[in-house]
């Protein structure tokens, strides 16, 4: 009897840690934010996550530490209901535990935001303080989708002429955009580069007071973390705070393609330059064409007409590094300067960089995140190999609401109309002829193991467990 009730009470207290390690690695993923836990559980159901077991472990950060230690303290009840309830009651009991780890790790979460956010507030103030002694000229870059790769492509271009900085990774939101201009804003910098990420009203605006915007990019707008917003119209607006915070001297480069292009630029004043791939604009692309390689396409202005050619995987590209055109030309830059920096351009790690992976196949790596244009403007890239397997690895797009159907099916309808076979753990993709559904990250690995080869193409597309991702770049 004795050593039954120290089996049961150990089998609840590992219990007990594994899903703590599990619901510290979510919040750890979702930045520690309820607004976007409330999403993954309306996407995935409660019951689900509660009851799922795939061991993920949290990064070493202290954070994670103050998090495990203060739910181990919370542990004690465990160990004393497991060491005094009745027999009969304790296996009902088991079931409870998942429920009980995730309301410790979120009420742990709770108390440590606070502290984070006296923190968080001590870093901006630092940041505005020393942004107001500077005279370098800020640039906000916001959108969807393509906003990380404007921002590096226009590091780039600007930095063959200007002092040039920039906020690094993904770093977007307030406090990272504070971090980074204490880290990487010097007294010469002449121009900073400030990537602005939000997922509710009123965080763009945020990160405008902190680096005030001369000049300000939109480059998409789609249904990425639509749950988050609500609804379109919030999500427009959000973005629209970046435009807001252009002064009337300043300049705005907008995506003309956009469509809801009018709302973005009703009540703004400043000045609007728009750029395009499918219509014409002040500054707009045709003649967009792969050949051996190289991307290509003809650039034209009000004043004059231009070819560019890089080694940039993706037709998605072009898009990417017409606001930097648009810009760079706003700024001085002679033409040649700008088409020469393009073909130089460095393909960005995680953003379709290409490699070598598991039994010698290749990897083509979006792992960056994922968004319905991103998804189906690689399916157009796979097409462009010549390799007999083509497998995308996807656990699907997060957070997309009630659009996610619409979104699956058309990128499934995509993919059907290729020899391109999708291999996802997310059920919400119908299955398909060219798709197969994965039980777990594991089976999905097995899977690619045992049928890929130096024949093969593999695209990860959006993000995958670390363990997993490690395993197939090898």
């Amino acid at each position: 009897m004795i050593y039954e009730r120290s089996f049961l009470t150990g089998i609840s207290i590992l219990l007990y840690l594994w899903k703590v390690a599990e619901f510290i690695y979510l919040y750890q993923i979702k930045e520690y934010r309820f607004d976007r836990i409330k999403s993954t559980i309306n996407e995935h159901s409660f019951l689900k996550i509660l009851y799922s077991f795939s061991l993920k472990m949290p990064a070493k950060k202290p954070r994670n530490a103050i998090l495990l230690l203060l739910a181990i303290v919370a542990s004690v009840d465990i160990y004393l209901i497991a060491t005094f309830l009745p027999q009969m009651l304790s296996f009902i009991f088991l079931a409870f535990i998942p429920i009980y780890a995730f309301a410790v790790v979120s009420l742990c979460v709770y108390v440590t935001n606070i502290l984070a956010h006296q923190k968080r507030q001590s870093i901006i103030a630092q940041a505005i303080t020393k942004v107001h002694e500077t005279k370098t000229i800020f640039i906000g870059i916001t959108g969807s989708y393509g906003k990380s790769s404007t921002k590096e492509f226009l590091y780039q271009i600007l930095s063959r002429q200007f002092i040039t900085g920039k906020t690094q990774a993904n770093m977007n939101t307030d406090v990272g955009i504070a971090l980074n201009v204490l880290q990487h804003l010097h007294e010469d910098t002449e121009y900073f580069i400030a990537e602005m990420g939000a997922y509710k009203i009123g965080e763009i605006t945020n990160c405008c007071k902190i680096t005030p915007p001369t000049y300000a990019i939109i480059t998409s707008i789609g249904n990425q973390h639509l749950d988050l917003f609500g609804s379109r119209e919030n999500l427009i607006n959000a973005k629209k705070e970046l435009l807001l915070a252009v002064p009337s001297n300043g300049t705005i480069i907008l995506n003309r393609d956009i469509h809801d292009y009018e709302m973005l630029i009703k009540d703004t004043k400043a000045h609007i330059i728009t750029f395009s791939t499918t219509q014409e604009a002040d500054v707009y692309a045709t003649n967009i064409l792969i050949k051996d390689t190289i991307l290509s396409a003809t650039i034209h202005t009000k004043n004059q007409q231009f070819e560019i050619r890089t080694h940039l995987i993706g037709v998605h590209n072009i898009a990417n590094i017409l606001p930097c055109i648009t810009l760079a030309l706003e700024l001085g830059i002679k033409t040649e300067t700008i088409v020469k920096a393009i073909a130089y351009l460095d393909q960005i790690k995680g953003k379709l960089s290409q490699s070598t992976g598991i039994n010698n196949t290749t990897i083509l790596d979006d792992s960056y995140n994922s968004n319905e244009s991103g998804f189906i403007s690689a399916i157009q890239t796979m097409e462009q190999f010549p390799h007999k397997k083509k497998y995308i690895i996807s656990k699907g797009i997060p957070e997309l609401g009630k659009e996610k159907n619409d979104t699956y099916n058309r990128i499934i309808s995509r993919i059907k109309s290729t020899s391109i076979a999708l291999l996802t753990t997310d059920t919400d993709f119908s299955s398909e002829t060219n798709t197969q559904i994965f039980a777990s990250e594991q089976l999905l690995f097995d899977f690619v193991n045992k049928n890929s080869d130096s024949d093969t193409l593999i695209l990860i597309e959006g993000r995958i467990h670390p363990s997993l991702k490690k395993r197939i770049l090898k």
